[in-house]
């Protein structure tokens, strides 16, 4: 029976990536550079020997474990031809030659496949050393066991417009304790990498690489003849401090490791509810919970500053990992005026944001995206910063963050929410075009600076999301 999310996102079955499928991909992303695209060759990592999913790999090579009625490397493969990716290099290791027996030369799946496999283990980026001569001057690089259905053709048209070396897909996740993090600006431009064998700091951001890349043919002055070689852990830190110029390509789109029994059920459950599809920006704009931050998500302190003033409450983890296993996506968007009252600074903001995903990821939970406004509209006081005193259209209850995250996410506000403790975060809703969930913690509404009411009133922000995605549900009829 077909299910009632993908109905409601695409209207038609997406799980086959259907011929009417890869046609509307033509129609839409024609002026996002198909030609481009195409010029571009993929290797698919499949050396690893799956040793955390016990005994479905003892037979079989972990990307051949199932997700429906296919094989994880046979749902990436159909995917790359839907693009237009047919020159695929397959980098085997472990129980390579039953890849290569079910696989062959790609014919049956309509796509080109050459197999190399490694006699031992050289390392997510030693394995790329014999395909110096095969790769293309830009060549996509993914991990076999990273179940995703990405717009590859705004991942190339990034990566090409940046002048990028490497580029890293990057998204939130629910374990980045066990995560390579990578830490970038605004633009995307890679500043850090905190691989997960080395130490790092208490808190970091919730931004781990998926295990998709493009890399440029310049990797190779880069790359060691001989030993192991990490991609993330040795190759990219390398290349950055050479100065080589690294992107993150942050998307909300779905990206699941699937290395252990938990997150393979987590994957299968994905895929066969929708929700893989639905996250993909081939699908029409989906909804979204919006979230205040004081008095919402963390415990309310006047002017909170500090990072010992960052408490979650008690329900606070569980509630976004419902929304995550809900397959919705969930951002945080919060006025900050310490900043401009010279409390503290843009990187004190930062910090306390890192300890906030740093929080919610040891608990299984993860945000989407966060949006702040360091602003403050009234100046002429002691000691403050008059840079961020000024009169501004981010901050709530302007809805310029909010339409931000929109456009970059592919969200639908209309059938989204908005959950705050303030009537300002009642207003921020209202002028952004969404339902707004008041919340009785932190000011619980007794700001008194908007006269609105809420579509309804919550006791915390657990039974706002209970409620929120119980008629985002009703409404994708669910």
């Amino acid at each position: 029976m077909m299910n009632p999310l993908a109905v409601w996102k695409f209207g038609f079955e997406l799980r086959s990536w259907s011929p009417s499928y890869q046609r509307r991909l033509m129609r839409v992303y024609q002026p996002f550079g198909m030609t481009n695209i195409r010029k571009i060759k993929t290797v698919i990592v499949a050396g690893g020997r799956g040793t955390r999913l016990g005994d479905l790999t003892v037979d079989i090579p972990k990307p051949l474990v199932t997700v429906g009625e296919r094989s994880i490397l046979e749902h990436l493969i159909l995917q790359l031809r839907t693009f237009g990716l047919n020159e695929i290099l397959l980098a085997t290791g472990h129980l390579g030659h039953v890849i290569e027996e079910r696989l062959g030369d790609g014919r049956q799946m309509g796509v080109s496949v050459t197999h190399v496999r490694e006699n031992s283990p050289q390392g997510s980026a030693g394995c790329l050393r014999p395909l110096r001569d095969w790769v293309s001057e830009d060549f996509l690089v993914i991990y076999a066991d990273v179940f995703q259905a990405m717009d590859l053709a705004r991942l190339v048209d990034f990566h090409l417009r940046n002048h990028s070396r490497a580029t890293l897909v990057v998204h939130p996740n629910n374990h980045p304790h066990d995560s390579d993090i990578v830490v970038a600006r605004e633009d995307g431009a890679i500043t850090d990498l905190l691989c997960k064998k080395n130490p790092r700091p208490r808190y970091f951001n919730n931004l781990v690489n998926a295990g998709v890349h493009i890399l440029n043919r310049a990797v190779f002055q880069y790359l060691p003849e001989t030993g192991m070689v990490d991609l993330v852990g040795d190759l990219l830190p390398t290349m950055l401090q050479a100065g080589e110029p690294l992107f993150a390509y942050r998307t909300g789109e779905y990206l699941k490791d699937m290395g252990t029994p938990p997150r393979l059920e987590e994957v299968r459950v994905a895929w066969s509810n929708g929700q893989v599809q639905a996250r993909s920006w081939c699908a029409p704009a989906q909804p979204a919970i919006f979230l205040d931050r004081d008095g919402t998500l963390i415990e309310y302190v006047p002017l909170a500053h500090t990072l010992e003033h960052i408490q979650l409450y008690p329900w606070s983890v569980s509630a976004i990992r419902t929304i995550n296993r809900a397959g919705i996506a969930c951002f945080l968007v919060t006025n900050q005026p310490v900043v401009a009252r010279n409390l503290c600074t843009l990187e004190d903001i930062y910090r306390a944001h890192d300890k906030i995903e740093t929080l919610l990821g040891e608990g299984g939970a993860f945000l989407d995206d966060i949006r702040f406004c360091p602003h403050h509209p009234d100046g002429g006081f002691a000691g403050e910063n008059p840079i961020y005193k000024i009169r501004c259209t981010c901050r709530k209850p302007g809805s310029d963050m909010i339409e931000d995250l929109a456009n970059r996410y592919n969200i639908d506000l209309e059938s989204s929410w908005f959950i705050g403790d303030s009537s300002v975060d009642i207003m921020t809703g209202r002028n952004a075009g969404m339902k707004s969930l008041l919340v009785e913690t932190g000011e619980g509404g007794r700001d008194g600076r908007c006269a609105l009411e809420p579509d309804r009133t919550c006791s915390n922000l657990e039974t706002a999301v209970t409620y929120a995605l119980r008629r985002i549900q009703e409404r994708m009829g669910l």
